[in-house]
């Protein structure tokens, strides 16, 4: 199959638009309170009208961000995938050492 096909070729149209308008993919919500759209860079380059409701504020949001990246051909984050190993052993043993704080002055549970 020709990698030229209609799909492809809109893509890649959509991705020059962006790039054009100084947008780098793959596009995501903004921090904080500001209910934006940011691209790759953090750089803020469209703002949402406030609802009333901050969640539903995001959600849009991040709804707005999936179609943009789906769109545009950028594969959605793979949830799925394994986590680096070594990240995991790491998070595990911070796991452990802030348990063992926590439970080092621990009083007995209080009879009843």
């Amino acid at each position: 199959m020709s990698p030229y096909t209609r799909a492809n070729l809109t893509l890649a149209h959509r991705r020059k638009s962006l790039t054009a308008q100084g947008v780098r993919l793959p596009v995501r919500t903004g921090e904080g309170a500001l209910r934006a759209l940011v691209d790759a860079d953090g750089k803020v380059f469209a703002v949402l009208i406030p609802t009333g409701s901050a969640a539903s504020d995001h959600a849009l949001a991040e709804t707005i961000a999936t179609a943009i990246n789906a769109g545009c051909g950028v594969p959605a984050p793979d949830v799925a995938a394994p986590l680096d190993p070594h990240h995991v052993a790491a998070v595990r043993a911070e796991s452990r050492q802030q348990a063992e704080r926590m439970n080092r002055g621990r009083l007995p549970d209080a009879a009843e």
